[in-house]
């Protein structure tokens, strides 16, 4: 089953939420939001949405397995079309990748990760 990226939604910290958000869940110390243009230059976390609907986030950095026939155009397009700047991600070895993954691994690694 695969996890999907909610790309109009991000995770901030509750103490950020203003009057013009769109408060999707609100807790403690962190609210998943409608995204803004303001995110975009912020310290936001992605969202993702589980097979049964459910929104989730992650702690700290999120590893993607890319397709090993993606050629670098096709790499920057995914990054692009889910609002993942390049600059906060970065290549793995894949032998790592390959002695951790639990099923056959067949993408090339790369891990997104927050500054």
């Amino acid at each position: 089953e695969r996890v999907l990226l909610q790309a109009d939604l991000v995770v901030q910290g509750t103490d950020e939420n203003r009057d013009d958000d769109e408060v999707v869940t609100r807790g403690d110390s962190e609210s998943i939001v409608r995204k803004q243009p303001r995110h975009d230059e912020a310290d936001a976390r992605p969202v993702f949405r589980s097979p049964a609907g459910d929104l989730m986030t992650l702690p700290g950095g999120v590893l993607l397995a890319l397709d090993a026939g993606w050629d670098r155009a096709r790499v920057d397009r995914f990054f692009s079309e889910n609002d993942i700047d390049r600059s906060r991600v970065s290549g793995l070895a894949s032998s790592t990748a390959r002695s951790s993954a639990t099923a056959p691994w067949t993408g090339s690694p790369t891990r997104a990760t927050r500054s």
